[in-house]
């Protein structure tokens, strides 16, 4: 049989048209798709000096904090857990949860050096810090355009002295 040329542009048509059709119905799913926030970098600090029931200063740190190289934060030498924000010297804030566990010199009964314990002589507690930064926008905030702060994973360990002041055992502050 022989179909006529207005039934043929019909078919044709319609079989164009049914893909056309279900395309236009995905699409606006896709395109309402949320986006993902940027993850924060991870960055290193080289500096860490303060008291630990003051404020403890890092600087050092790569890559820069918001065009700052260097900022402040603090917690008590009592607090094994916890939050802390680091304010740094340009007005941006990185704010993290942490917690520590505490080595001594001297094993739990005082008689025998402790293996676990890293630090130099005369230091009276290492504390090996972990934490997470908060995601953002509570975990960075102040930053400039475009600028996501840090993210990840905050770690240190810290010797503290007997005038409870601090440094790095290992040379970084990771954040």
């Amino acid at each position: 049989m022989n179909r006529s040329r207005p039934a043929r542009w019909i078919t044709l048509i319609s079989v164009l048209a049914v893909p056309t059709m279900v395309m236009g119905l995905l699409l606006p799913g896709v395109a309402s798709a949320k986006t993902k926030a940027p993850k924060g970098v991870t960055g290193t600090c080289s500096g860490f000096s303060g008291n630990v029931n003051a404020t403890i200063t890092i600087s050092g740190c790569n890559p820069e904090a918001a065009g700052s190289d260097g900022g402040t934060f603090s917690f008590s030498s009592t607090a094994t857990a916890g939050d802390s924000s680091i304010a740094w010297s340009d007005g941006a804030v990185t704010t993290f949860s942490f917690k520590g566990k505490e080595e001594l010199p001297m094993n739990s009964a005082g008689t025998k050096p402790n293996k676990k314990f890293k630090c130099a002589s005369g230091d009276t507690v290492e504390f090996l810090l972990k934490g997470k930064v908060e995601k953002n926008p509570a975990g960075n905030t102040g930053l400039p355009s475009g600028d996501v702060g840090f993210g990840g994973s905050v770690k240190a360990d810290v010797c503290v002295d007997g005038s409870s002041n601090v440094s790095l055992r290992t040379g970084v502050f990771t954040l």
